[in-house]
């Protein structure tokens, strides 16, 4: 006769057996037996089944793990040969832009109009060249990893005003207005908000609608720990359905009728995201567009507006 105590997993358990009667008293031998469980395993799967399931979901996350590194590396070897490649095709243009111009004053009279006009397409194929390239260094300066963004606290205001310097001559050959909101401190990069903030007014150049001067207002409101900042103008616009289109690389809903790379709002998108943000976009046509990104605020706990300007304007 024996007295299973089963385990819950099936495993050996101990079985007693009577022994011999010692001082009148029976005494029980034990002895170690695999006894069957009487309890079904749950779901249906025993213990070998489950750990087999978590082994091969282990190696399913090792893959992943491993795809992602290699997508990675590919991506900064991209990102590394786009760097090397946009800074060392500057110097070939130029020297094709200086000789062109040599070319032609050797000449002197005897280049007649015809080669003159080949000159500028020249120097206009050049120039053009060369602002591709600059996006493009750009672009990749803006996702390398060696390119480390000091977040500190910074006034947005400085951030506009920085931009509206850089395009002062375009702003004002443009006859456009510049209106301001109450703007936060942020954490951010100063010079990269700024490249941000100066690509946007340039779009809103680009874009303007040709019945109108360009007027272009930016402010802000709470979401949060973080700030929605607006850039709002009214241009020409876009179709609704075109409002992520835009952010990719060359994507340009106009074609070379506008000038410009199609780099400018991939840029701005990839300079957000290395600030941890969101930009979108949101467009009606003939109405103009408005553009949103999101920034964390100076205080964690409360971002409160450090720096309100009011509706001040430049032009």
């Amino acid at each position: 006769m024996s007295f299973p105590c089963s385990n819950d997993e099936g495993f050996a358990t101990p079985v007693f057996r009577p022994g011999r009667p010692v001082n009148g008293k029976w005494k029980l031998r034990s002895r170690l037996s695999v006894a069957p469980s009487h309890k079904p395993a749950e779901n249906g799967f025993s213990q070998f089944e489950r750990a087999e399931e978590r082994a091969a979901e282990f190696r399913r996350l090792e893959e992943v793990d491993r795809l992602n590194e290699k997508l990675r590396r590919a991506n900064r070897e991209l990102e590394e040969f786009a760097f090397v490649a946009s800074h060392d095709l500057r110097e070939p243009l130029r020297m094709i832009n200086i000789y062109t111009q040599l070319l032609i004053q050797e000449c002197g009279p005897a280049a007649g109009s015809q080669a003159r006009e080949f000159a500028q397409h020249i120097e206009y194929s050049v120039a053009r060249l060369e602002h591709l390239i600059a996006d493009l260094l750009q672009y990749s300066r803006a996702g390398h990893e060696g390119c480390e963004y000091s977040l500190v606290p910074v006034p947005l205001r400085n951030c506009c005003d920085r931009a509206i310097a850089a395009m002062r001559g375009r702003l004002e050959a443009a006859g456009a207005e510049v209106e301001f909101g109450p703007l936060p401190t942020v954490l951010a990069d100063e010079a990269q908000i700024s490249v941000v903030l100066q690509n946007l007014l340039s779009n809103s150049l680009k874009y303007a609608h040709p019945e109108r001067a360009p007027r272009v207002r930016i402010w802000a409101d709470a979401n949060g720990d973080r700030w929605n900042i607006h850039v709002a103008d009214n241009g020409i616009g876009f179709e609704p359905q075109f409002g992520e289109r835009i952010f990719g690389l060359f994507k340009r809903l106009h074609g070379r009728e506008v000038p410009g790379t199609g780099l400018g709002l991939a840029i701005c998108r990839r300079i957000i995201e290395r600030h941890g943000g969101t930009i979108h976009a949101e467009g009606k046509a003939q109405e103009g567009a408005i553009f949103t990104f999101t920034l964390k605020g100076s205080s964690p706990n409360e971002p409160g507006l450090t720096d309100i300007t009011g509706r001040g304007q430049s032009r």
